[in-house]
């Protein structure tokens, strides 16, 4: 019992120190993605990164798992004792995604991370003979931890772990699981952790301004989430279709290709789909925005994101999809204070849009609603959250029998869906 809590402490520290270099490190490529993402180069970057991105599909190594993300730890857990995360394989990756998101391919980036997480856990489990209960410990709080340093939320991060990689598996013991989370946010925050993930704060400072309006409103809540259950199974469904069209193909140099240009064509029209950090989604959620304009930054966010994971972009669809689900919410919002339904602002709606978005295609109500409560640090949304999320997820599952993070490698369409 004391060496598995050990396990927790050690990938906790691990996993702290990391991801807080991860992190760094992916938000200086955004940054440097939004310095070349300007003028001529706006057309120009998309086109080589899908040259870029055709030729490694083209030649990399088969044995390379082609995807990066929450699948692929689904799959390493399912096959215990396989070892499929190897170093070699995280190295190739990591310098695709890096290609992915300065080309400005509308991609997130914490599929990858997830995966980072796994991949150190499955490195050191596989270091020793271990049993199979030590392995996912080791693997499961690699993710947990991971994401706590991330996200500063450790409570999100357990309930990622419980609802999405293990699938509600039993685990003997989840102590180890939870001291990771716990270690791991301490480690990457520091003595004042709740300011270290700085553009979490703005939503914080966003709800302060509106925080005395958070009421529940059931009516509503159910609007919204038959709205949103619907298009995170669109969401889905785009995306493991687009996949199989561009599998049939068979040409990746000239599907990537063709994806730039397109990319290109809709970054003039909507530059702001060219950023994909987190950074971006309080501009939609904050400013007064044109109704018109925020309804098409939902849909050129919504094609680029399918065709870029489909087309051989490396990351994930967790950012995207907030990114989707924050434009909805802001319209949904503007529409029902239009039609008197709502004494609410719309901002508030953008945020519980984004994440019963991500309730939706993820089918992790609980998860969606601890990062809810846990970014903005307002209570007061954990009842219409966990609503929102309970139905919207309940509403996906009319159309998909899936999440989007339940479709394994190994199936015969090889398709992987991402984070």
């Amino acid at each position: 019992m004391l060496y598995k809590l050990w396990l927790g402490v050690f990938m906790g520290l691990i996993t702290g120190v990391i991801g807080k270099i991860i992190n760094f490190t992916i938000d200086s490529m955004f940054s440097k993605s939004q310095i070349l993402l300007t003028g001529h180069n706006m057309l120009f970057m998309p086109i080589l990164g899908g040259v870029l991105l055709g030729l490694y599909r083209k030649y990399s190594n088969p044995n390379n798992p082609s995807e990066f993300n929450v699948a692929v730890v689904r799959e390493e857990l399912l096959c215990i004792q396989s070892y499929i995360m190897k170093p070699i394989y995280l190295l190739a990756n990591i310098i695709v995604l890096g290609i992915t998101l300065i080309s400005g391919w509308s991609v997130g980036k914490q599929g990858p991370t997830v995966y980072l997480g796994a991949a150190l856990g499955s490195f050191f489990a596989y270091r020793k003979e271990r049993d199979n209960e030590e392995i996912k410990i080791l693997i499961a709080g690699g993710v947990a931890g991971i994401l706590a340093s991330v996200f500063m939320a450790p409570l999100f991060a357990i309930a990622f772990v419980i609802e999405v990689i293990l699938h509600k598996k039993a685990i003997k013991d989840w102590s180890p699981i939870i001291i990771a989370s716990l270690s791991a946010t301490l480690v990457a925050g520091g003595a004042n952790w709740n300011m270290s993930f700085g553009y979490w704060t703005i939503y914080k400072d966003i709800l302060d301004k509106v925080s005395t309006k958070v009421v529940f409103e059931p009516l509503v809540c159910i609007y919204m989430s038959l709205i949103m259950g619907f298009l995170s199974a669109l969401y889905t469904i785009s995306l493991r279709i687009m996949k199989k069209y561009c599998i049939k193909i068979n040409k990746p140099i000239i599907v990537a290709v063709f994806a730039g240009i397109f990319i290109s064509a809709v970054g003039y029209i909507y530059p702001q789909i060219f950023n994909s950090n987190t950074c971006i989604i309080p501009y939609i959620i904050s400013e007064n925005l044109e109704f018109n304009l925020l309804i098409g930054l939902f849909i050129a966010k919504f094609i680029v994101t399918v065709i870029s994971l489909s087309a051989g972009g490396v990351g994930g669809v967790f950012v995207p999809g907030l990114y989707i689900g924050a434009a909805v919410g802001k319209v949904f919002g503007i529409i029902m204070i239009l039609l008197n339904i709502t004494h609410m602002p719309a901002e508030i709606y953008a945020i519980m849009g984004m994440f019963a978005f991500f309730a939706g295609f993820s089918s992790s109500p609980l998860s969606a609603t601890f990062l809810a409560i846990e970014i903005t640090s307002e209570p007061r949304l954990l009842i219409p959250m966990l609503f929102i999320s309970l139905t919207s997820g309940a509403v996906y599952r009319l159309f998909c029998d899936y999440s989007m993070y339940g479709y394994s490698l190994s199936v015969d369409d090889s398709l992987s869906i991402n984070l």
